[in-house]
């Protein structure tokens, strides 16, 4: 289920890092509680991201979920943001299918 779609006519990693960043915010505030991915941290609801794609997307939510992974409950013990996007970043099929590719180095 789709909690939440964003539109943006930027597209860099910090642009996506502060939209991530606000919807924790926003999540928290309207809530009473945050938004946590379930692979990173105990309570964590949220199963994946989906995104297009898009690599300065993947590297946002990277960075501004990187710190709610609590390694001792997820065992993923990284030094970079970028290095968590294979536990939790799905690519949207439709775009796979159209044969975009990322040209980068992540596992996603």
């Amino acid at each position: 289920m789709s909690i939440a779609r964003v539109y943006s006519n930027r597209s860099d990693t910090p642009q996506y890092k502060k939209i991530f960043d606000e919807v924790q915010r926003v999540t928290l505030k309207v809530t009473g509680h945050p938004l946590r991915l379930k692979r990173l941290t105990p309570g964590g609801t949220l199963i994946t991201i989906g995104v297009d794609l898009e690599l300065a997307q993947v590297l946002g939510a990277c960075e501004s979920f990187f710190h709610t992974n609590n390694s001792g409950y997820s065992n993923i013990h990284v030094e970079h943001a970028h290095e968590l996007a294979p536990y939790f970043v799905r690519g949207c099929y439709a775009h796979g299918k159209r044969y975009i590719s990322l040209s980068c180095n992540l596992c996603i």
